[in-house]
């Protein structure tokens, strides 16, 4: 009786221990799966960063470089967009609106007396009542507002990208 049962535990401990080969080995495949997904997202993160360094980059040069085109480039895509203005005229209108500025150098680039609602700042009036004689119409022209616009964040975004993308790739190789 006592060898009936030596036998059955020791048959019970092969089992329980090729069942605990078997978890172990799970778990070494479930850790080396988790291991290879996270160096993955980090070389993803590390990728990124370095394109936020490079494009930050991009924006200092091209600021330092000074930029006579830019407004040779804006003032094209205003052109075109104000010979459109009656079929398509949400562009000009928020351009117009955001920047405060009307028609590309100035409000006398508008035909006629009558001017779009959006070259005029809302106050108390009517929205369709701009006229070149308005006193909220707005002086500058758009070409020289998005110059002005673009020139001014385009070294911000340009250093903060480099800043914060050199911080990230730092912190990277930290932890």
């Amino acid at each position: 009786m006592r060898i009936q049962r030596f036998q059955m535990n020791l048959g019970t401990k092969k089992k329980l221990r090729a069942e605990t080969e078997y978890i172990t080995l799970n778990i070494q495949v479930i850790q080396t799966t988790r291991q290879r997904r996270e160096s993955l997202y980090a070389t993803i993160l590390l990728l990124l960063s370095v394109l936020q360094v490079l494009l930050g980059v991009f924006c200092i040069l091209f600021f330092v470089k000074g930029n006579e085109e830019l407004g040779e480039q804006i003032r094209g895509s205003f052109v075109y967009s104000f010979k459109n203005y009656k079929s398509d005229p949400r562009f000009v209108d928020t351009v117009q609106q955001t920047l405060q500025c009307c028609g590309i150098r100035s409000a006398s680039d508008w035909s006629n007396n009558t001017l779009p609602w959006s070259c005029c700042e809302h106050r108390d009036y009517h929205p369709k009542q701009c006229t070149a004689d308005s006193t909220f119409l707005f002086g500058q022209g758009c070409v020289e507002a998005s110059t002005s616009f673009i020139l001014f964040w385009e070294p911000i975004f340009g250093y903060s990208s480099v800043g914060f993308g050199t911080l990230e790739v730092i912190l990277k190789h930290l932890y």
